[in-house]
This record gives structure tokens, C-alpha cells and sequence, in this order.
């Protein structure tokens, strides 16, 4: 009788622990502005990147939170005398 009861107890024990180990934020990221001219005519500038991040000893859930391990897309405009521009970055991240 008790070693079903313990080895329930182990089991749930075990499924409840979160894996603490070293993770990593590991991101690509793709930000185009296209600038219009009041005269006619407009620019294109494209940037590409990544970045990574690593923390030590952190469950997934906790890492993401913490440090903003989520894919993203943000657009956002300007404008001036005789221009406007609209720029769009969008961000892919994973953890590993």
C-alpha cells in the first residue's frame, strides 16, 4: 500500500518541478523605412540582424518574461517638410 501512494507522490513531485538550465534568446530581426518625397520619388533602406541573450538557470516561462523573448512586429511613421517616412521592423525571437 505504500509504495503506490509514494510512487504517486514521486511522480507528481517530479511533473510539478520547472527545468532550470541555461537559456537562450536567440533573435533575427528585419527593419525597412521607406521615405516618400513631396516632389516625387522615395527612398528604401533596408537593415537585417540578430541578437542573442543567455541567462543561467532560468525555467522557460521565467526567461521569456524576463527578458522579452517574444517575435514582434512594430510599424510607426514620420514625416517632415517635404517628406514621410514609414519604417517597419519585425523581429522573430526563439528559445533554445
Amino acid at each position: 500500500m505504500k509504495k503506490p501512494i509514494l510512487l504517486a507522490v514521486a511522480i507528481i513531485a517530479i511533473s510539478t518541478v520547472s527545468c532550470k538550465k541555461e537559456r537562450t534568446c536567440s533573435c533575427t530581426y528585419s527593419k525597412t523605412t521607406v521615405t516618400s518625397y513631396t516632389g516625387g520619388g522615395s527612398d528604401t533602406d533596408v537593415t537585417n540582424g540578430s541578437t542573442e541573450s543567455t541567462t543561467e538557470k532560468s525555467t522557460k516561462k521565467n526567461f521569456r518574461k524576463n527578458n522579452g523573448c517574444y517575435s514582434t512586429t512594430t510599424k510607426s511613421t514620420d514625416s517632415g517638410t517635404g517628406w514621410t517616412s514609414a519604417t517597419t521592423r519585425e523581429e522573430t525571437c526563439t528559445v533554445k
